[in-house]
């Protein structure tokens, strides 16, 4: 099968069989996706790979807890480990927070919530998986009070783009009336340990619109008016100083994703104009320089804004190589409306729309921050989609591999004429006698739970069919 994908220039794609090695099909487990949120490979490695999840479900069978799935050589279930949030006292909340890998591929950290109205407080926890003993270690990592369930701060949490720094904001509840302040914790991943917290004023007329941590571990925020007026501003927050800066155009800024080149910070957003007729909200995609304080180039683009009914844009992955940024976006996107009930004993029902990811496309642009050439990705929009990525992508020695549309691994080489090698494009779509009576097109790829083994020069891959999840090794020929 070939396909053409136009790009500036023709980027040619095709779609081999395997030669002699097959690929490793690990068998099934129950997974209920709707409940266990968020999967994530972890500490992987070509001996073994490790799934994250958590659960944090509410009624009678409610549960709150993190798992981490252990998996052979062979992508076979070996063993599960557990870790139920902590609990204050009776009537205690909980919430998920984030996760990031430790350096030496041997712990994940992760970050839960417990909050309750009986001590007025929710405190922020830290748990440290270790593959070597298989257990977990548990610390507060900051208390924080609040005036009632209803008015306590909420989380954010966002990892910088070199896996070096975690940034956590405490986003207290906002009045119409006093200033409130906002509590930034910046933590290194190599031991989770905290290196600063700050409390930073937000005026009441004001909102966090967003925030993001750079690669040298400044968190920025993304500040905007509330109402009706459009205008926002930067506020880059250090141990020492925060500092607010203008973006000197009057434009509205979607989330802002930041990159560096050598020693200094950037930032990548869709935006639009804040004043007079705007096509949509993602009519342009900027570079700003963020030492400099000045928007370096402004493009105008129309592959996300031509699109119906786009709810979100999010920047999945981003790439530097050939003195580029190599960019990899998608939309979430209105796919219909169902019947949803008011509460599971109601027999009345409201529609509801629903929203899917997808479509998804690269961006390649400048360091001078103009943009060179756009290719769409082939991607999945099926049931999946609605709560995870519709693609997902590795670099392996400066070439990408993209697992999106169906169950085929495929090659970009952006070497300036896009072309692609033939042999070293990948179909997997072979008999898997795993699945009973099941074709190659009845399984789901789950394309976010990919990843490269640069040891073993093999890709890993999560399957999705008949409500069990699995994992796959695929030889990259």
């Amino acid at each position: 099968m070939k396909r053409i994908i136009t790009l500036g220039i023709s980027l040619c794609l095709t779609v081999l069989c395997f030669g002699q090695q097959a690929p490793e099909y690990g068998n099934g487990f129950d997974f209920k996706y709707e409940e266990e949120q968020e999967p994530k490979l972890v500490l992987t490695d070509s001996y073994n790979a490790y799934l994250l999840t958590y659960i944090n479900t509410n009624g009678i069978l409610s549960k709150r807890e993190i798992i981490i799935r252990k998996f052979d050589q062979k992508n076979q279930l070996v063993d599960t480990y557990k870790k139920t949030f902590p609990e204050i006292d009776n009537g205690t909340l909980y919430n998920y927070i984030g996760s990031a890998a430790m350096p030496g591929n041997n712990k994940v950290v992760i970050f839960t919530e417990s909050y309750t109205g009986k001590s007025d407080k929710q405190d922020l926890y830290r748990h440290i998986f270790d593959k070597a003993t298989g257990s977990f270690t548990t610390s507060l990592v900051k208390s924080f009070p609040m005036e009632s369930v209803n008015k306590k701060g909420v989380f954010q949490f966002e990892l910088s783009e070199n896996n070096r720094f975690i940034g956590i904001v405490n986003v207290k509840n906002s009045t119409k009336k006093e200033v409130v302040q906002n509590t930034v914790m910046m933590l290194d991943v190599a031991n989770a340990g905290l290196l600063w917290s700050k409390d930073i004023p937000l005026e009441a007329k004001d909102y966090e619109r967003s925030f993001t941590v750079t690669n040298s571990g400044k968190a920025v925020f993304v500040r905007a008016a509330k109402g009706m007026k459009l205008y926002n501003y930067l506020t880059v927050v250090t141990e020492a100083a925060a500092e607010n800066k203008e973006l000197g155009e009057e434009v509205q800024l979607q989330d802002p994703k930041a990159i560096s080149i050598g020693n200094r910070d950037y930032l990548l957003a869709f935006d639009h104009n804040a004043k007079g007729l705007r096509s949509g909200d993602f009519e342009k995609f900027m570079l700003y320089d963020l030492d400099a304080a000045k928007i370096m180039n402004n493009n105008k683009i129309s592959i996300f804004n031509n699109l119906k009914d786009v709810k979100e844009v999010e920047i999945r992955n981003v790439f530097i190589q050939n003195n580029e940024f190599h960019i990899f976006a998608e939309a979430r996107v209105k796919a219909g409306t169902r019947p949803v009930k008011v509460n599971q004993f109601s027999t009345m029902a409201f529609d509801e729309p629903y929203y899917r990811y997808g479509p998804a496309y690269m961006i390649i642009m400048d360091y001078e921050g103009k943009i060179k050439n756009i290719a769409a990705l082939g991607v999945n929009q099926n049931n999946l989609a609605e709560i995870y990525p519709s693609f997902g992508v590795v670099n392996v020695k400066g070439d990408y591999r993209i697992i999106g549309s169906g169950s085929e691994i495929y090659k970009w080489s952006p070497n300036g004429n896009f072309s692609v090698n033939p042999k070293e494009s990948v179909r997997f779509r072979t008999y898997d006698n795993t699945l009973e009576n099941a074709l190659w097109w009845d399984w789901q790829p789950v394309p976010h739970l990919f990843g490269y083994l640069p040891d073993s020069k093999k890709f890993i891959i999560g399957r999705y069919y008949n409500k069990q999840l699995s994992l796959i090794t695929v030889p990259n020929p």
